[in-house]
């Protein structure tokens, strides 16, 4: 089993939701956090929408990672949301997305936070599993597509003593300076986003 499956279960998984921007997603998304994990709808929503207006989370290939840090969260949080049409995202490729995969950590998660994300992007640059994901009829199907999936180098999913998160620099707010992007699809491997220029935070 890998780190992305033990952080959600099938009821934080939504097909065909009926939204036509980006905006609509986030908002259906902060409406699960809610109901499922009792956080605060517009702490979500902000938080998601403060982190993609430092650039977009499209990773091409109809997939996104939209992510933001909450305060007071005590473990990271994953869903998976698919639209039941692809929307306009500036991903790097230029087309619309219609899955996405959230995620919510710590307000001051440094390193975890960092090795989800590289094992998102890992996950959803397997072609076979990402067009799954897109076909998948029902939750569970889906989810048992996640479970079932092995990155190629396992991070390690048992807790170890880290050093205590450096304070982040003035001006940056807690949900948008989060660590470098894990990077574009391209057909079965994972490219560098930004190359030739620093990565956005």
């Amino acid at each position: 089993m890998n780190r992305i499956s033990k952080l959600l279960t099938a009821r934080d998984i939504l097909l065909d939701v009926p939204a036509t921007s980006k905006k609509r997603l986030f908002e259906h998304a902060a409406l699960l956090f809610e109901n499922e994990h009792r956080l605060e709808r517009q702490k979500v929503f902000d938080s998601l929408f403060a982190r993609e207006r430092l650039g977009s989370t499209g990773l091409g290939k109809a997939v996104a990672i939209p992510h933001g840090r909450i305060r007071n969260l005590k473990t990271p949080l994953v869903a998976v949301l698919r639209g039941e049409n692809g929307i306009p995202f500036d991903a790097p490729d230029g087309e619309p997305v219609r899955l996405l995969v959230v995620l919510l950590v710590p307000e001051h998660a440094t390193e975890e936070h960092l090795e989800i994300l590289s094992e998102l992007a890992e996950l959803l640059s397997d072609d076979t599993l990402r067009e799954t994901l897109l076909t998948a009829t029902d939750p569970a199907q889906v989810y048992r597509t996640l479970a079932t999936w092995e990155p190629v180098r396992p991070c390690c999913l048992t807790a170890r003593p880290r050093p205590p998160a450096a304070p982040l620099p003035s001006g940056d707010t807690a949900h948008g300076h989060d660590g470098p992007e894990p990077g574009h699809l391209a057909t079965g491997t994972l490219q560098p986003a930004m190359a030739g220029r620093p990565v956005r935070r």
